[in-house]
């Protein structure tokens, strides 16, 4: 004999720590909607797929909550990224003025205001002007001194 649908298992937060499984009475789904439901209590009840339905809620509502706090983590972070905008930064040598009218260095101003770390390298574009200029600053000192 086939057991037919005999409710449908809801979880939903109370409002505080805990949540709240509620069974409603239904007849079999029509054709239509049938797969709707995510979970389908069936007759005899089984008390052991019960217990599993509600961990597996229980998780769920745990994972809600920490998807709940871990976007607002990010939100928190997107609104201290946006008072980054809008830098009065000199066009020259890249400080950037802070609140104290102080010019800072870039890096300075910026670990201050965010959780970013700097490292230091150097671009391919600056390593070739470094090397010019070394190679210059070396012809430079390996010339013999001019008579006058």
């Amino acid at each position: 004999m086939k057991a037919s649908p005999a409710g449908l298992l809801f979880f939903d937060t109370d409002g505080s720590s805990g949540f709240r499984a509620t069974v409603r009475r239904c007849g079999p789904a029509p054709p239509k909607q049938r797969g709707i439901a995510d979970d389908d209590l069936v007759k005899p009840v089984n008390l052991s797929d019960r217990r599993a339905r509600l961990h597996v809620g229980v998780r769920v509502v745990t994972l809600q909550e920490r998807l709940a706090n871990t976007v607002t983590e990010l939100q928190a972070t997107l609104d201290k990224v946006r008072q980054l905008r809008g830098l009065p930064i000199c066009s020259y040598c890249k400080r950037i003025r802070n609140d104290q009218n102080y010019w800072e260095r870039v890096e300075v101003y910026v670990t201050e205001h965010t959780d970013a770390k700097f490292t230091h390298g150097i671009c391919p574009t600056c390593l070739e002007a470094a090397k010019a200029e070394f190679a210059r600053e070396d012809s430079l000192l390996s010339e013999p001194p001019r008579a006058r």
